[in-house]
């Protein structure tokens, strides 16, 4: 969907401190075929903190960055996609209170789209205030890939995961980026590709831990042929980039800087770089994604907030934000830079 008048008026993420990848073979814990696979230097890894309250740290920033008004907030949307830390509770709602502290007529809702989650968030975010005419939403994702549910070097296959927070402010009354247009795409008949031939469990985890991604993935594609995967996972990403770049009425050498999600260099290069001819120096990949790892749903918002600290983001250009969700729902988000933010001067 094309946008007249959505912005992007802040944007910021807590990470913690990082392992660094060579230390992590050396202890065990991180195979070196993923170290290699992965080109990785170092991977983020909480020391305690849970994704709501890394979740509260960002957007705290990010709301103080923007400049917003507390009462302008008419949604609160958090992504996240594994355990938050508590069973039948909302951690929306505790970002709400502990990071937004607003009391007028809100929505607090939690999205879940697995690594697609902050994507999806800000595109529903961004309708959601279209068709309310509401003046702000906060948009935030965060995760914590720890055991014994999640190993973050061995769960993924040769993506190792790091944990943090990401938000973002989206206002309808003006920011440093306009947010041209926003489009998703999904394949559902690939969602068997994080099942596998397991039946369904009755508790969290109840079929085994920690998560073995890997194993679920090539019992589905035993099933429905190498050659069907690769067709159908290749149309959705390109399906994806280009309705995004018709909606903007941009061709992709138009597009200065590139977030994608950090997937390390081998399947970076080979599902994004070649297949979309997408030049990798023109991601956030080498100067930051080699450096924390794959945030699960916060590496869109995270990797934005980096291009523009460095400076490589710069008013007058064009950044494609790109999420993916378990190899079977894409999105992507194109902002323009209409001025360098203070806060990144």
């Amino acid at each position: 969907m094309r946008y007249d008048d959505m912005y992007v008026a802040g944007v910021a993420s807590w990470l913690p401190p990082s392992t660094d990848i060579v230390a992590a073979v050396a202890a065990g814990i991180c195979p070196p075929e993923v170290a290699r696979e992965a080109d990785v230097e170092a991977v983020a890894v909480s020391t305690g903190e849970a994704p709501p309250e890394m979740a509260v740290r960002a957007v705290r920033l990010a709301v103080e960055r923007s400049g917003c008004e507390t009462s302008a907030f008419a949604l609160i949307a958090y992504a996240d996609t594994h355990y938050n830390g508590h069973d039948l509770w909302l951690a929306s709602a505790y970002i709400q209170r502990l990071a937004v502290g607003n009391h007028n007529p809100a929505l607090a809702v939690e999205v879940r789209q697995m690594s697609n989650g902050g994507m999806a968030a800000l595109e529903l975010a961004a309708g959601y205030l279209t068709g309310t005419r509401q003046r702000a939403a906060v948009v935030a994702a965060a995760d914590r890939f720890s055991l014994p549910g999640y190993d973050r070097w061995r769960s993924h296959g040769g993506t190792p995961l790091g944990d943090g927070a990401s938000a973002l402010v989206l206002s309808r009354e003006g920011g440093f980026a306009r947010l041209l247009c926003a489009v998703s795409w999904t394949e559902p008949e690939l969602e068997g590709a994080h099942r596998g031939d397991d039946p369904f469990g009755v508790a969290p985890f109840s079929l085994g831990q920690p998560v073995n991604v890997p194993a679920m993935r090539e019992a589905f594609i035993a099933r429905l042929g190498a050659d069907n995967w690769a067709r159908l996972t290749e149309s959705g990403r390109r399906s994806a980039l280009a309705h995004t770049l018709k909606e903007a009425e941009l061709r992709l050498d138009q597009i200065d800087w590139f977030v994608l999600p950090n997937l390390g260099s081998r399947r970076l290069t080979a599902e994004y770089v070649e297949p979309l001819g997408i030049d990798l120096a023109r991601t956030s990949w080498e100067t930051w994604g080699r450096r924390v790892g794959h945030l699960g749903a916060a590496d869109q918002f995270a990797g934005l907030e980096h291009l523009l600290l460095s400076g490589r983001l710069r008013e007058g250009q064009y950044c494609l934000l790109l999420g993916s969700g378990g190899d079977f729902t894409w999105s992507c988000a194109l902002l323009e830079v209409l001025e360098q933010p203070a806060w990144a001067g």
